[in-house]
């Protein structure tokens, strides 16, 4: 199985997974078949920069957090697309604002 066939099986097995893909034969089609099939990123080329993994798994977890959190708030929403009440004890009139 090459990269881009475990990538794809990532993607179906655990499809909230963050992927950053390594790869020895960096091509404009390998990062364009990359990111379509799901990669976080366009591929990282070998030997690897380690200051731009760091960064870019930094980056990746932070994505992971937040989508965490958003998902999190809608289930605490139950769904909901309304703002629901706002903080205030009176409705603003026209002439007030």
């Amino acid at each position: 199985m090459d990269g881009l066939a475990l990538l794809k099986a990532l993607r179906v097995e655990l499809p909230a997974s963050t992927v950053i893909v390594l790869t020895g034969h960096a091509t404009v089609e390998t990062a364009v078949a990359a990111m379509r099939d799901g990669a976080y990123d366009v591929p990282l080329t070998k030997p690897v920069d380690l200051r731009r993994l760091r960064a870019l798994v930094d980056k990746a977890l932070e994505q992971s957090e937040v989508l965490r959190e958003v998902t999190l708030l809608r289930r605490q929403l139950g769904g909901t697309q309304a703002m629901g009440t706002l903080i205030g004890g009176e409705r603003a009139h026209a002439g007030d604002l």
